[in-house]
């Protein structure tokens, strides 16, 4: 097995079988480039929600930053999205918003490099969230999820189908 062969399930499996063993635990901190951050993904990664909602808003903050048509938007917009994922986990009217945000700016992302049918789908999930809160009276994801659907009526479908799915 070669370095070249690269880390899959067979691989690891002929490694197992040949004896090879894999280290218990990391004896270095492999986040330790981030300086300061690394003790906040430490703390993301037994998820504790402060630091998960640190992380997010770090990841959005450089996403808006970096604006849409970045070469690295989408990358930016990906890190985003997984860390609001994490925090909406939690199921807070609040980080179901901001999960909402994240995806509307992947969404952007996604329109700015010319991927208009993930854009949509993005834009669907993102709808169907602010749709949820809006069941719940919130407001304004109500009016922000009018102003989607009229600007995107094919992310409008999408947001149905998630919806029927998950009733």
């Amino acid at each position: 097995m070669s370095g070249s062969d690269g880390l899959t399930p067979a691989n690891i499996d002929a490694a197992t079988a040949a004896g090879l063993k894999r280290a218990s635990s990391c004896p270095f901190d492999p986040n330790a480039a981030l300086g300061a951050e690394a003790d906040r993904y430490q703390q993301a990664a037994t998820g504790n929600l402060v630091a998960l909602q640190a992380l997010r808003d770090a990841c959005l903050d450089t996403a808006m930053r970096c604006g849409a048509t970045h070469p690295h938007a989408l990358v930016m917009a990906s890190e985003a999205v997984i860390t609001a994922r994490l925090c909406a986990a939690h199921r807070q009217p609040e980080d179901a918003r901001m999960l909402a945000g994240a995806l509307c700016f992947t969404s952007d992302a996604f329109r700015q490099a010319g991927h208009v049918e993930a854009a949509d789908i993005t834009t669907g999930e993102m709808v169907t969230i602010l749709e949820q809160l809006a069941a719940e009276g919130d407001e304004y994801c109500a009016i922000a999820s009018e102003q989607m659907v009229a600007l995107y009526p094919r992310a409008s479908d999408f947001a149905r189908s998630l919806m029927t799915v998950e009733k």
